[in-house]
């Protein structure tokens, strides 16, 4: 058995004869190492006895049930350290999903993805002013953007925002679109 001098032993809850380390290893009924395999998300997990029946289990939740106390009844396991197969118990700790995400941010510098810059960036997702000319009297009026103009007119905004893309002679709401400065 692979065990640090502080090392604990304890049995895996569910699961009679299997035993875990605090240091993260998995020991099957024949007293040895279970093989692990990584999962798409790249946590470590292997297939077990449970309750009667074969089941998938997550190293790192095995670990965390079994030596870390859970007295909120927190749902999630997180990594302190972000190294998903680094399943030692002093880096692991139960956290609500929330809190698993605020950590991944604020702690380990995650960025957000790029889908929520929108399809071309930053740039993207800024707002664009629209003007909005009558079909009947010509007169023009400045929106700060699409959304403005849809809650102003009674529109909709992406009726507005395809009439200013396409511009003249498409118009929407008995007005002609078009965005100011490009």
């Amino acid at each position: 058995m692979e065990c640090s001098l502080n090392c604990m032993i304890t049995g895996v809850k569910g699961s009679p004869g299997y035993l875990v380390t605090s240091d993260g290893v998995l020991i099957g009924k024949r007293g040895r190492p279970l093989k692990m395999c990584t999962n798409n998300g790249g946590y470590l997990g292997t297939g077990v006895a449970r309750d009667g029946s074969s089941s998938r289990v997550m190293l790192h939740r095995v670990v965390a049930e079994a030596f870390i106390p859970n007295p909120e009844d927190k749902e999630t396991v997180n990594h302190k350290n972000g190294i998903k197969t680094d399943n030692a118990v002093s880096n692991l700790e139960w956290m609500t999903c929330s809190e698993n995400n605020l950590h991944s941010y604020r702690t380990l510098g995650r960025q957000s993805a790029k889908i929520w810059l929108g399809k071309f960036g930053a740039e993207h997702n800024r707002s664009r002013a629209v003007s909005s000319i009558s079909k009947e009297t010509g007169e023009r009026i400045n929106y700060g953007s699409c959304s403005e103009a849809a809650r102003m007119t009674g529109g909709a905004v992406g009726n507005i925002h395809r009439a200013a893309v396409k511009g003249f002679p498409i118009y929407s709401y008995g007005f002609y679109w078009e965005f100011v400065n490009g």
